[in-house]
């Protein structure tokens, strides 16, 4: 007579799927972390770029203001001749 269980190969039946179960939480997990680390590294770029792009921003600002500033304006229109209009030229309705 044989013990209860013994050959029926109920080892197997619950050692493969908790092996399989295992070896995919492990999977997941390496799949997980890497993403992790990827996404860490995406954003630490993303940032790099941002303090770039926001000085760039700053210069640009600068530079616009600075051409549209009156002083400069009227420096630029008087090298092409342009005088800003007298009392006299000003006709008011």
């Amino acid at each position: 007579m044989r013990a209860p269980g013994a050959g029926d190969g109920l080892p197997w039946r619950i050692g493969v799927p908790m092996l399989m179960i295992m070896v995919a939480g492990i999977v997941t997990s390496v799949w997980f972390v890497w993403r992790i680390d990827s996404d860490l590294g995406e954003l630490s770029r993303n940032r790099q770029e941002f303090v770039a792009e926001t000085e760039t921003n700053r210069e640009l600002t600068a530079r616009r203001d600075f051409l549209l500033s009156r002083e400069n304006i009227v420096k630029k229109a008087a090298v092409l001749g342009l005088f800003p209009p007298t009392d006299e030229q000003i006709r008011k309705p």
